[in-house]
């Protein structure tokens, strides 16, 4: 639980870092490509047959580290919409 907050507040420090430098299109880029990655990464983005042979025969260590991707995109988005 404490890597995802202090994943949460790295991410937020360099959201804020971007907004204050003025540069609103690399929080674009960095939020997007997490998230995408995020998708990725997790197999969200694959069709249903792989997501079951996937699930069957994975050991589970993958999805901490997707989860990871998520919590640091979601400052980046935040501060893109409502910053």
């Amino acid at each position: 639980m404490k890597y995802y907050v202090s994943i949460f507040a790295l991410a937020t420090i360099i959201g804020l870092l971007f907004k204050s430098l003025h540069m609103n299109q690399w929080m674009t880029y960095v939020g997007s490509g997490a998230l995408i990655l995020g998708l990725i990464l997790s197999g969200t983005l694959v069709s249903g047959d792989r997501m079951r042979a996937n699930a069957q025969s994975d050991t589970g260590a993958k999805e901490a580290y997707v989860w990871y991707l998520f919590v640091f995109a979601i400052p980046f988005l935040l501060l893109m919409l409502f910053g």
